[in-house]
């Protein structure tokens, strides 16, 4: 795979994001960074897919099979890794969020991503690269 410089860029940019902060940026934080538009950002992961230099899986860019958060899944995989035993309720409360909108929103997408595992009433995080 050969990429442009500007490809190139843009693919370390998101690296570099994800690594700082622990999840994925958005469409305009990176053209904030870069100094480009959203959708000029939004092409230019088009063609980085299509080159398979990554996997977008609705608004999620995927590189090397890392598991792409949002902020708000990140921040409830830290509040997960911080308190192993927290339940649903305390999770959700530590979130300032209803306990239902946090299995909807939250840890169901998680369960899909391979994140978390729920069973029981237990949740068990797979994910041992969170920070």
């Amino acid at each position: 795979m050969l990429l442009t410089p500007k490809q190139t860029l843009i693919l370390e940019t998101i690296k570099a994001f994800r690594k700082e902060k622990g999840y994925n940026a958005s469409g305009a934080e990176l053209g904030r960074i870069l100094g480009v538009s959203n959708v000029r950002i939004h092409q230019q992961v088009k063609i980085l897919e299509m080159a398979q230099a990554v996997k977008v899986i609705g608004k999620k860019i995927i590189i090397d099979d890392e598991i792409p958060y949002t902020l708000r899944q990140h921040d409830c995989m830290v509040i997960l890794k911080q308190n192993p035993d927290a339940t649903q309720t305390e999770v959700a409360k530590a979130l300032k969020i209803a306990p239902p909108t946090l299995l909807q929103d939250l840890l169901m997408p998680l369960v899909v991503l391979g994140a978390i595992k729920m069973e029981n009433g237990k949740i068990e995080i797979l994910d041992k690269s969170v920070r």
